[in-house]
């Protein structure tokens, strides 16, 4: 009689206690299949919320030696960012130019309490009509875009070749009932410290996409809603402020590279321009988001606590069960031994009999799998949302650090986890599986292995 066919009638003849395995191994199996499947989607995501972060980098003003403009903004020199993107390697750049304009004709949204803020501070009626007006050569690379705080809900993005265009936001359009293909008259606010040649100049730009997104901070001023944030072209910028060709200065500047293995080298090729790098930071761009990065991280850590548990949990259990199983077949091992079987062979037969009833384990692991892995997967992500939260809190200490994109951006988290199984990622489970069976059943028959046919016999009253 062979192996297999022993295997066979041993498992069938004990159904209750295969059927003991096989709710085991079922369970492990699911929970495997379930972790896998959760980091899967997490690399997904990783890699859409990513791809273009990951793989660049981006210029920034030193706050330790440059304290930037008479507000505290970036103070680039354009011929500084346009040495950094002729490097071989950077592929495309977006440079970023923040001004204050006055709306001409138009009403920006006011905050709930404005009556109570300007009465507070007579300035603000000098930016009572004022609005954000950030430049930038290509609105779909910009952070705010990335990391989803803002999203393009009607028309299109800026390119590099726009001139007298805007994208304003969806609460401004429809306050002032403007929509796509209408016009706003700007003109330079003379009394932002920033405006060094206090222009007052006046464009008129033509709205070419509106975007959405919400303040989640407090705001303390009606500059601060996204509702008055207005993103133009760069030359519109230049315009309001009366910048001279050459002469502008831009907020920050981000570069994307070929691959994100080649930001480093990249990097230390633009630390040898000659370029005052006393004043000036080069920082990869996901550091600008050490919250969802830390939110990734906070998942797969859970994920991977969740699968070593199970890998442990299942191998403590199984070697019990089959220790027991096992332990109570010594008469027919001493029998099998005095017969001339090998211990191998006797070992051989348990792997085969559980990997017998692993088979449809497996089989229905797939159905419990993918029925319980979004829920598990759920539950992961509600525990990385507590500790991020709790950290970011935490990092904060009561500090209001402002209601701005950039902020919110930099503290940006997972908050969806969109979960789904795969028949590829069966085959892990099996490998998986397959060497958990292997060691259990070595553990359990580690024991009996090592003594002698009569030992085994003379146990048995």
């Amino acid at each position: 009689m062979s192996i297999l066919t022993k295997a066979w009638l041993y498992i069938t003849r004990k159904s209750f206690k295969s059927f003991v395995i096989f709710l085991i191994l079922v369970t492990m199996s699911s929970l495997i299949l379930s972790t896998i499947s959760i980091k899967k989607s997490t690399d997904a995501l990783s890699k859409e919320t990513f791809q273009n972060i990951t793989s660049s980098f981006s210029m920034e003003i030193n706050r330790k030696t440059n304290p930037g403009t008479a507000r505290g903004a970036g103070n680039l020199i354009g011929e500084d960012i346009e040495k950094i993107k002729n490097l071989p390697g950077v592929k495309k750049y977006i440079k970023r130019m923040n001004v204050s304009a006055d709306l001409v004709d138009l009403e920006p949204l006011k905050l709930a309490n404005h009556q109570q803020e300007e009465k507070n501070n007579k300035q603000r009626q000098l930016f009572s009509k004022t609005v954000i007006v950030s430049g930038t050569n290509d609105s779909s690379l910009d952070d705010r875009f990335s990391a989803e705080t803002l999203k393009l809900q009607e028309g299109r993005h800026l390119k590099d070749d726009d001139k007298n265009s805007v994208l304003i936001h969806e609460g401004f359009a429809k306050k002032n009932k403007v929509k796509v293909g209408d016009k706003i008259k700007l003109k330079g606010n003379p009394n932002d410290a920033d405006n060094e040649k206090k222009s007052d100049k006046e464009v008129e730009v033509t709205v070419v996409g509106i975007f959405g997104g919400q303040n989640k901070g407090v705001t303390s001023s009606h500059m601060e809603l996204y509702d008055n944030i207005f993103i133009a072209d760069t030359q519109t910028t230049k315009t309001l402020y009366n910048y001279e060709d050459g002469k502008e200065i831009y907020q920050d500047a981000t570069f994307l590279v070929d691959g994100k293995d080649k930001v480093d080298s990249v990097i230390n090729d633009a630390k040898k321009l000659p370029i005052n790098w006393k004043q000036y930071m080069l920082v990869k761009s996901n550091q600008n988001f050490p919250a969802l990065q830390q939110s990734l991280d906070t998942i797969y850590s859970l994920t991977n606590g969740v699968f070593i548990a199970t890998i442990v949990f299942s191998i403590v259990i199984l070697s019990l069960i089959l220790f027991l199983w096992i332990n109570s077949r010594r008469k027919e091992i001493g029998v099998s031994l005095a017969i001339g079987m090998t211990k191998a062979s006797i070992i051989g037969q348990f792997i085969l009999e559980v990997l017998l009833i692993s088979i449809p384990s497996f089989i229905a692991s797939y159905f419990v799998g993918s029925a319980i892995s979004q829920t598990i997967g759920n539950q992961i992500l509600q525990q990385s949302i507590k500790s991020v939260s709790k950290s970011i809190s935490s990092q904060a200490n009561g500090v209001n650090l402002g209601a701005n994109a950039e902020v919110e951006g930099a503290n940006k988290i997972i908050t969806a986890l969109d979960v789904s199984v795969g028949l590829g990622n069966m085959l892990t489970v099996v490998v998986v599986g397959i060497l958990i069976i292997i060691v259990a059943v070595g553990i359990a028959s580690s024991r009996l292995a090592y003594r002698k046919p009569k030992d085994l016999l003379s146990d048995i009253n």
